[in-house]
């Protein structure tokens, strides 16, 4: 091969890795909980356990992280509500400061790495608060469940559900928290106490975050502009398949994050000039139908492999990312590598085999339950990239090959 097309090749390898990287990079940081001045305001039912008669606190708390470092993060605590006894109420009031670890699980919020396996135990750090002379605190082992919808004033979200069951002289308390899958933000916990034949039940809900963009559920921008609706039967069919596939997987909510970081940097400005220009609109609902067509095809792929849910999005992410850099990539490869062909057949072995080596990488990790989220995400874009270019020079190879047999029987004649 030629030094020419040598130093292309390895610029679209180099290329390769940058990008899969910056995703990750970007996401992580961009996700990461907690961040400063994020603010948290919870409706309040809770018991005093300790206190004699039982009594409860209705009201509100508030949590603002006013310092936080990679060790620990400084939380204003603002407390408003009653204390109710059997013997009637009176207001209640704290303000003060706590610290709590970052990089850990809290009552709060999960660390930023690692998804739960299923039927494993975690342990949560509580938060102790004192009322009136007794602490709350809801920290522990707890064991995971699953994910289950949830509905708090805040919004609807997809949590992962912890369970803590212990005893504190008769009571038998059973204690369910529940963070959003997304931000990894504490949404709703519940408390239940047994005590004979009578059961309280005590709440956190959840009313007030200002959680960042990419925590929220994400609109598809430039398919939106493109068809004038986000009800349009094209923009759903892109949200379910984001939606009802990949988020329905660690390594599939991990690669979002990533994609997330890097297409809502730019997608507002596209969108918005798709919204004053009609003709780059028609072009960007033209160009999106190849990429609407493969991802049906994919689906398919993924609803009838076998019931393995990671293997499967592996399987559809291959097959929708080869066919994508097909369509999209090859005219690229073409017109730039069309002198150099030895440096489009250089970039396929390139991109193949780092397309093998992050799959083969990808199911290992599928079998660890405590895989890092930061591995999974750049893994997965990896992934992701190198199939996009094993795609789109498969197709540059074929067009150039087509193009010299055309030729040559030009020349015959």
């Amino acid at each position: 091969m030629d030094r020419g097309g040598a130093k292309v090749s390895v610029a679209f390898f180099l290329l390769l890795i940058f990008l899969a990287s910056a995703l990750s990079l970007k996401a992580s940081a961009s996700t990461g909980m907690p961040f400063k001045d994020l603010k948290l305001v919870y409706d309040l039912n809770l018991p005093l356990l300790t206190v004699s008669p039982p009594s409860s606190f209705k009201g509100t708390v508030e949590f603002t992280f006013v310092n936080v470092s990679s060790e620990s993060a400084d939380v204003r605590v603002i407390l408003d509500g009653a204390l109710i006894t059997g013997v009637g109420s009176s207001k209640m009031g704290l303000n003060g400061t706590v610290t709590m670890p970052t990089g850990m699980n809290t009552l709060l919020y999960l660390k930023p790495d690692g998804e739960p396996g299923p039927g494993g135990e975690t342990e949560i750090i509580g938060l102790p608060l004192r009322l009136d002379g007794s602490q709350i605190f809801l920290g522990g082992i707890f064991k995971y469940e699953g994910e289950i919808p949830i509905q708090t004033p805040a919004g609807r979200f997809t949590a992962y559900r912890f369970r803590n069951e212990t005893s504190i002289s008769n009571l038998n308390l059973e204690t369910f928290l529940h963070y959003d899958k997304e931000s990894r933000v504490m949404v709703y916990a519940e408390l239940k106490a047994r005590s004979g034949l009578y059961t309280y039940s005590y709440t956190m809900k959840l009313v007030e975050a200002n959680m960042p963009r990419e925590a929220q559920p994400s609109p598809c921008l430039i398919a939106t502009a493109a068809y004038g609706s986000p009800l349009d039967p094209r923009v759903q069919e892109l949200r379910d398949f984001r939606d009802k596939v990949f988020l329905k997987t660690r390594m599939g909510s991990a690669f979002m994050k990533a994609f997330n970081a890097w297409y809502y940097s730019f997608s507002p400005y596209v969108a918005e000039a798709e919204r004053r220009c009609e003709p780059l609109r028609l072009s960007f609902g033209a160009a999106l139908y190849p990429l609407i067509w493969i991802l049906k095809v994919s689906k398919n792929i993924y609803e009838v492999a076998p019931p393995i849910l990671e293997f499967n999005l592996m399987l559809m992410g291959l097959t929708a990312s080869t066919m994508i850099g097909a369509v999209y990539l090859s005219p690229i490869l073409t017109g730039i590598l069309h002198h150099r062909r030895e440096a489009v057949r250089w970039t396929l072995k390139m991109a193949t085999c780092l397309t093998v080596s992050s799959t083969i990488c990808l199911i290992a990790m599928a079998a660890m339950s405590g895989a890092a989220t930061s591995w999974l995400m750049l893994l997965t874009s990896t992934m992701v990239i190198s199939s996009l270019i094993v795609g789109g020079a498969l197709a540059a190879e074929a067009i150039l090959l087509t193009r010299d047999k055309i030729r040559s029987l030009k020349q015959f004649k």
